[in-house]
């Protein structure tokens, strides 16, 4: 199966990246007026260059001209057979079962769930095939198909079974580390409830949770305090046996969530939490790191350094760091500083423990 893509816009870079698992053997481009020679390592021919090839289909990716490319290609001879549309011409009788018969012998049926024309068709679409199986095999009267409970979900099949991402692995190192440390109450300042602070309630530890914003269940095990965490005004300094913040602290002073416009203020948190813990006490840390810098309104992004100097009067313990749901433990600190990508990707999980009180 030998076939090339019409088009070099943004549909097909969208096509590319699924490339890999497609079949046959993609020869090169087509553009109805060559602006370049080469697209994604592969050449780009005009219509009148592709005779000298052997060739099963030509793939157009466009969906504003392909009115344009259909009466192009037909006015050098390219008949219907040989072309395949992702947004079929309007102006024209092509045979819509045919263009993705046509398709499916190139893209696997995953990306084809989209294509003008699969969906509630009996020859194509997955679900009315599995649903002819099911209502042939089912006894139950109860469970038979009714058309008013109809709920067709395309696109769980071919997902994974789950999301290993960047929260995934903080949530679980900082849950580890406390649990290990078996504590009597141990406090968090705005990390996830879904996520972290579950992990902490599944095995009996109490948590008292410390957020901006407000909070309106009732958990077992879990106190909530409606606070900003820049001063913690109701705890008493030195009292603190564990603490945590994940993925919290840099959004501090934004206004994001709420919370007053404040340059300084996840500074003032850092400090706060060195005043708040007592000596012994231990402190959990997740902040996005790289070169220092400001994503407004999002967050902050800070030298894992940065991190470090804001709380004299610590004892790094650990600093691992996770990217692109990989987790990497006992990480250099200055891995990531030439790191500059935008949207703050990486994050730098800190545990300190205090040895002497440097913040009273």
């Amino acid at each position: 199966m030998k076939y090339f893509i019409w088009g070099i816009g943004e549909e097909t870079k969208k096509l590319l990246k699924f490339r890999k698992e497609f079949k046959g053997e993609l020869i090169g481009f087509l553009q109805s007026v060559k602006s370049q020679d080469f697209f994604y390592d592969k050449p780009v021919f005009m219509i009148e260059e592709i005779e000298k090839y052997s060739w099963d289909y030509i793939i157009v990716t466009s969906s504003l001209y392909a009115d344009e490319i259909y009466a192009y290609a037909k006015r050098n001879g390219i008949t219907d057979d040989k072309l395949c549309f992702l947004h079929l011409p309007q102006n024209s009788y092509f045979n819509m079962n045919d263009n993705l018969r046509r398709l499916w012998t190139v893209i696997p049926e995953k990306y084809l769930i989209d294509i003008e024309g699969y969906k509630n068709n009996e020859e194509f679409d997955f679900i009315l095939k599995d649903l002819k199986t099911y209502n042939l095999m089912n006894t139950r009267e109860e469970f038979r198909y009714k058309e008013e409970y109809k709920d067709f979900l395309y696109y769980d099949k071919y997902t994974h079974a789950g999301s290993i991402h960047n929260y995934f692995w903080q949530d679980l190192w900082a849950a580890r580390l406390i649990y290990k440390n078996k504590v009597q109450m141990h406090y968090d300042i705005g990390s996830r409830i879904d996520g972290f602070i579950a992990h902490l309630l599944s095995f009996g530890q109490d948590v008292t949770l410390i957020d901006v914003r407000p909070l309106d269940k009732q958990v077992e095990g879990l106190q909530f305090v409606n606070s900003d965490a820049t001063n913690l005004n109701e705890i008493e300094n030195n009292s603190i046996e564990s603490i945590s913040a994940l993925c919290s602290l840099e959004h501090f002073g934004l206004g994001r969530y709420g919370d007053p416009i404040d340059p300084e203020a996840c500074f003032k948190a850092f400090e706060t939490i060195g005043k708040k813990v007592r000596t012994g006490g231990h402190v959990y840390i997740s902040v996005p790191i790289g070169q220092d810098h400001l994503e407004f309104n999002g967050c902050r992004v800070f030298y894992a350094e940065t991190i470090i100097k804001a709380f004299p009067g610590m004892r790094l313990v650990e600093f691992s760091t996770v990217y692109n749901g990989e987790m990497e433990y006992n990480a250099d600190i200055h891995s990531w500083d030439n790191f500059s990508e935008a949207r703050a990707v990486c994050y730098g999980l800190f545990h300190f423990q205090k040895y002497i009180d440097k913040f009273l």
